[in-house]
């Protein structure tokens, strides 16, 4: 593609070239990584958080750039021809989708964002949209999947050019609906600029992230974003709980009108399932209203949303439940990624009213921690989320490079008259509370969900909740599993 059709194809056909390049020079790769550019690559210099896009300009200058994209206060070295934008980020991600063709305009693409449930909504909605006899692409945190193959994912919302690649993998396989979940850190930096969006939702808003935001004005500015990738005609689908007038106050003074469109709960047929408690909460009631609204946006009749209901199951790692046995009744394990105190709030409720209903014995054990090098100021509130318990364990999460004791003592500040102790490998953490749970007793172990490691200093090593009280599970079945009968000769 040459570099005229490019950028015109990206919105940015107004931008002067700079330098000595023919606008009609040809671009045979879009990258923000200096380390891959080859000859007739167009190099996108990005500001990060630890390194300068045109700290690099020289070095991609000599392995063959076509051009470099630039802000204004950016020097190119000689020879090295540019194109200045007032946000690259932007530009990046308008670039990857035009690059890809506009994946998104080839299909229905729907959005979604919220501090909680994000992905259980993309994960709903999926299920809705296959009953209505459409086939659909999902790229969330936990999994992606082009309609073709799944596999697991690395990022909520990925980089803007493995997003085009994605989408563009779900058109040639020809999906009807890409679903795609949208973190504040992802609209933030822009990495689905230049996506068109046929429906939008977003879920809730509470705290979280203020360690990359700053504040929790900015964390709301970020998440608005998903409506600049919305046609204005159309609605953003909002939770039941959501501060409407906060969006509506945003919208004025960024001079971008917004229709709300509010999802309520009291219409729908919630399923049993293999998790009664956890697909009756609220929490899980207002994302599958999420959901249905944005199918119902999409076409999808009512009949089919009623099977799509009927045949509703939790991501990994959300309110996941396991059995183990320590003597004749066993003890309910659930796995959940809550890691905010509304979501912690919500999964302890959840867990609690599955107990009521069961009329089971033991306690309610919680296991969490909270993630090192992140917002502080959330601890105590995580512990107050959980005060409710019978008795908490505080272990480490992902610590990175703080003391786990530390980050407990923070979060045991909320706990108050709770009984709490501090076991710091997670591993640990978790055969006690099953133990101090005792038979018929729950434990929420809580905070990781579906993650397979945990980052302690610079270094990532595997830890799996699930597979942790997968293998208690197994432990427990074969210990306590019948002998055979002793033998007569």
């Amino acid at each position: 593609m040459d570099l005229r059709t490019l950028l015109a194809a990206a919105g940015l056909g107004d931008a002067v070239v700079e330098g000595e390049a023919d606008a009609t020079c040809r671009v045979e790769a879009v990258t923000d990584d200096s380390r891959v550019v080859q000859p007739g690559t167009l190099f996108v210099a990005i500001r990060g958080r630890t390194h300068d896009g045109a700290a690099f300009l020289a070095d991609v200058a000599i392995r063959g750039a076509v051009v470099a994209v630039i802000d204004a206060a950016t020097a190119v070295p000689a020879g090295l021809p540019a194109v200045r934008v007032a946000e690259p980020r932007e530009a990046f991600g308008r670039l990857c989708q035009a690059w890809a063709g506009h994946p998104s305009r080839a299909m229905r693409t729907v959005g979604v964002t919220g501090t909680d449930g994000k992905t259980s909504t993309c994960w709903m909605l999926r299920t809705l949209l296959q009953a209505g006899g459409l086939k659909v692409g999902l790229s969330s945190t936990v999994e992606n999947d082009d309609g073709q193959s799944r596999v697991s994912a690395d990022f909520t919302t990925p980089p803007a050019d493995r997003l085009a690649a994605q989408l563009d993998a779900m058109r040639r396989a020809g999906c009807d609906v890409a679903i795609i979940e949208l973190s504040s850190q992802g609209l933030d930096q822009r990495r689905a600029a230049g996506v068109r969006l046929a429906a939008a939702g977003w879920t809730n808003f509470g705290r979280d992230h203020l360690d990359d935001h700053g504040c929790d004005d900015a964390y709301f500015a970020a998440k608005a974003r998903i409506a600049g990738l919305l046609d204005a005609a159309t609605p953003l689908v909002v939770g039941d709980d959501f501060p409407a007038e906060r969006l509506h106050a945003w919208a004025n003074v960024e001079r971008q009108p917004v229709e709300i469109k509010q999802a309520t709960v009291s219409a729908l047929s919630v399923p049993t399932g293999d998790c009664p408690a956890a697909l009756r909460s609220q929490p899980f009631r207002r994302n599958a209203a999420v959901a249905v609204a944005l199918a119902r946006q999409l076409g999808v009749d009512d009949a089919a949303i009623e099977r799509g209901l009927s045949r509703l199951t939790l991501p990994p790692g959300r309110l996941e439940r396991f059995a183990v046995a320590t003597d004749a009744t066993p003890t309910t394990v659930c796995v959940d990624y809550a890691h905010t105190p509304a979501a912690l709030a919500a999964v302890v409720d959840a867990v609690r009213s599955e107990r009521r209903e069961e009329s089971a014995g033991g306690r309610l054990v919680v296991v969490t921690g909270a993630g090192g090098d992140r917002d502080r100021a959330k601890r105590p509130l995580m512990g107050a989320a959980i005060a409710a318990a019978d008795r908490v364990v505080l272990t480490s999460d992902n610590p990175r490079s703080e003391c786990p004791a530390a980050i407990a003592a923070q979060i045991a500040e909320g706990l108050h008259a709770t009984p709490h102790r501090f076991v710091a490998d997670r591993r640990a953490a978790i055969a006690e509370a099953v133990a101090d749970a005792g038979p018929g007793g729950f434990v929420l172990v809580a905070g990781k969900g579906h993650e397979t490691t945990q980052t302690m200093g610079d270094e990532a090593h595997p830890l799996s909740d699930r597979a942790i009280v997968a293998a208690l599970a197994r432990h427990s079945a074969s210990v306590l599993a019948p002998r055979p009968a002793a033998s007569s000769r």
